[in-house]
């Protein structure tokens, strides 16, 4: 969380934690230690070279919060100073009364230029019988919201080309989440949109219920031949940091440039022939 010059000096990192002290050349480190497995670890060799990551766990188990810490003493006092300046002898209660009154305001405007959220989430069971009475063979479920439109559905089986891109990104508002989304590629290698889904936290098993809604709805079999593409693939990240080295990367990197089924086999027929572990 930072290097605090005052051993004494606690620094508040947020969320439920614990936190523990760790002594680094003469200053003390204040640590969190929550549930979460999202860790960043930084640091450099001397005060003259920059700062490295160099450990990064990009997986959440938490939900974002929305407690606000921006809301302090110092930001309330900046609201206030001009009343206080042109009345000295206003009551705590009237200032009080007058700070609820300025945010409410604000809070008004932000709903009337976004839309109250509670409203619209409101609207969603009508919104669903409009897909299903429009767009016959949608598939929606609102227990956690997945929504696989039937058009788009029977335009993919179609037009069936065996690739899949899913990504996820965070939802903005008063309720947080995560929306989950899958696409494939049109006959003009355009995104072509197939499903998605709104979740708490984009987690293996959010995903992992998200796909399995997938495969029923595109009928995707045990022997399916699809290939996907995402950014989350830490296991490929990791195989790939394990075999370095320049003979090995020239090879490796051979191997994924190629476009076809035989050019890609003899690309890794002479990856083998150097190393058989790193061809497993």
């Amino acid at each position: 969380m930072g290097v605090v010059s005052n051993p004494y000096k606690v620094v508040d990192g947020g969320g439920p934690s614990t936190r523990s002290r760790a002594k680094c050349k003469g200053k003390y480190v204040i640590s969190n230690k929550g549930t979460c497995l999202w860790a960043v670890q930084i640091s450099r060799a001397n005060e003259n070279q920059d700062w490295l990551v160099k450990t990064i766990q990009d997986e959440h188990k938490c939900l974002q919060t929305r407690a606000v810490k921006a809301c302090t003493s110092r930001y309330v006092a900046n609201l206030i100073v001009q009343k206080i300046q042109s009345n000295p002898r206003i009551r705590v209660k009237d200032l009080h009364e007058e700070l609820c009154k300025k945010l409410d305001a604000k809070i008004m405007a932000e709903r009337i230029i976004s839309g109250d959220y509670q409203v619209q989430y409101g609207f969603l069971r009508d919104y669903v019988l409009e897909l299903l009475n429009t767009n016959p063979g949608t598939i929606v479920r609102i227990d956690v919201i997945y929504v696989c439109l039937g058009a788009l559905k029977l335009g993919f089986k179609a037009g069936l080309r065996y690739f899949l891109g899913v990504d996820g990104i965070f939802l903005k508002g008063p309720y947080p989440g995560q929306v989950l989304t899958v696409v494939g590629l049109d006959s003009k290698n355009g995104i072509y949109p197939i499903a998605y889904a709104v979740v708490k936290t984009e987690s293996t098993s959010s995903w992992t219920w998200f796909l399995e809604l997938l495969e029923e709805d595109l009928d995707l079999g045990a022997n399916s031949n699809f290939t996907c593409i995402s950014d989350r693939q830490k296991e490929i990240i990791q195989t790939i940091e394990k075999w370095k080295g320049k003979d090995l990367s020239d090879h490796r990197s051979e191997c994924s440039g190629e476009s076809t089924v035989n050019h890609f086999n003899r690309a890794m027929d002479k990856l083998k022939k150097i190393n058989e572990e790193a061809h497993a």
